[in-house]
């Protein structure tokens, strides 16, 4: 099966065409994938990669959004290597290749570009639940796995995001964001909101709960796990996603359940 994914292309390969181009290997194909988020002057339409054959199919943006675009990457990367409050608008446009002169005319303040990345991060997030395909059956036939068809490609996006994940991270725990979470508006988030109510209306009892609490501990835990991944702390593989969803879903008490004795033999 094809795999599809939709993403900004690095500005280090200068494909300027627009159409679908085949890629010759592997691992030039992984390459350019893994470095997609460095500027943002290419928007990556589709990438298929298939048992002996590699795609990708590219168009420039427009020039006012290239610009916008990059700076945003660039400080999300700028933040990454300097953290929240050491980084400075210097950085950021020496990473974005503009004067700072060139980002004042794009962002007011270092504030506003913050949020900017961080309402930039938080709908890429968002859209992942636009494009999943969810049966509301499952929920009945198999919950668990409902559950983890929607948080898996979450999980792996952040894991996929480095940048976007630390970002993402650290602005959360900043003195900007308690302000910006009273006033922010996360109506494109309106996709994962009724994931929730079709799960509250099948699971009464999770009405019972804090809400707040309830997805903060299965989203922000999320962020969380997915930074250690990319920070080297853990792992990047099928382990630690099995894991870090049991640890979410079930916590400590799927794992707190004796061994059963095999029969025929008797515990001394």
């Amino acid at each position: 099966m094809p795999c599809h994914f939709f993403m900004k292309c690095d500005k280090i390969y200068k494909i300027k065409i627009i159409k679908k181009l085949q890629i010759k290997s592997r691992k030039l194909h992984r390459r350019i994938l893994k470095r997609v988020l460095s500027s943002g002057i290419y928007q990556c339409i589709i990438s298929t990669e298939t048992k002996s054959k590699y795609y990708l199919g590219v168009r420039k943006v427009a020039a006012s959004d290239d610009t916008k675009t990059r700076i945003i990457y660039a400080t999300m990367k700028a933040v990454r290597q300097y953290g929240l409050e050491g980084v400075r608008i210097q950085n950021v446009s020496e990473l974005a290749g503009i004067s700072p002169g060139a980002l004042y005319r794009h962002f007011d303040s270092k504030e506003q570009l913050l949020v900017e990345c961080f309402t930039h991060i938080d709908r890429q997030a968002a859209a992942i639940f636009d494009h999943l395909k969810f049966n509301p059956l499952t929920m009945l036939t198999n919950p668990m796995g409902a559950v983890k068809s929607l948080w898996l490609p979450y999980f792996r996006f952040w894991v996929a995001h480095p940048d976007e994940t630390i970002f993402y991270h650290r602005f959360r725990d900043s003195a900007f964001f308690p302000e910006y979470d009273r006033t922010r508006s996360v109506t494109y988030f309106d996709s994962f909101v009724e994931i929730v109510r079709i799960f509250r209306r099948v699971f009464p009892s999770l009405v019972k709960m804090n809400q707040d609490l309830l997805w903060l501990h299965v989203l922000t835990s999320t962020v969380m796990y997915a930074k250690y991944v990319v920070e080297g702390t853990l792992p990047n593989n099928q382990e630690t996603e099995e894991t870090v969803f049991q640890l979410l879903t079930t916590g400590l008490s799927g794992y707190l359940k004796p061994e059963k004795s095999k029969k025929g033999k008797k515990r001394c």
